[in-house]
């Protein structure tokens, strides 16, 4: 629920009277802003062991990459939204290709632990996640992703992942990866 209010209102804070050219809003423009919309409330179905679940968001990702412009023109309180966006699609682009041979594997290991998992942290906008919140969504209960990881795919894979974790959040650089 809070992503597309989160888009929705970074939509608006363009400034649509910059006195820049780049900065002022085009038709082209306004479609992107409706791509961003769409991401977002696929962002709260997103599920991170389905594959074919994410593919969506991955071509809604590839539709909106260009759009990144236009939310520049919102500022620099937009610089953590396009961040947020950026590190959520080349995530999905993780997951969806270096990581899948691993993700199949813990599949067939029918982890719960990788099922459950949820790195996606969906903030409700009145509460800012704590930092074992943060940590609990992207290692597992007792770090049970991570141990899962390197036991069924090796501490190589681990590291790929942690990377891409850490891109898609600065404050896993807080928990003990």
């Amino acid at each position: 629920m809070f992503a597309p209010l989160l888009l929705l209102a970074l939509a608006l804070s363009v400034n649509s009277a910059a006195v820049t050219k780049e900065c002022q809003l085009s038709a082209g423009d306004i479609q992107c802003l409706v791509k961003l919309q769409k991401a977002g409330e696929q962002l709260d179905e997103l599920d991170v062991d389905n594959t074919e679940d994410l593919k969506p968001f991955q071509e809604s990702c590839k539709a909106m990459m260009p759009c990144i412009n236009v939310l520049k023109c919102a500022g620099e309180d937009s610089k953590e939204s396009i961040d947020l966006i950026t590190g959520l699609c080349k995530f999905i682009d993780f997951i969806i290709g270096p990581f899948s041979a691993c993700g199949e594997k813990l599949e067939k290991a029918n982890s719960k632990c990788y099922e459950d998992w949820d790195p996606i942290i969906n903030d409700d906008e009145n509460k800012k996640p704590t930092q074992a919140e943060v940590c609990k969504s992207f290692v597992g209960e007792k770090e049970c992703v991570k141990k899962g990881i390197i036991a069924t795919c090796g501490q190589k894979e681990w590291d790929v992942m942690k990377a891409n974790l850490v891109n898609l959040n600065k404050d896993v650089t807080k928990c003990n990866l």
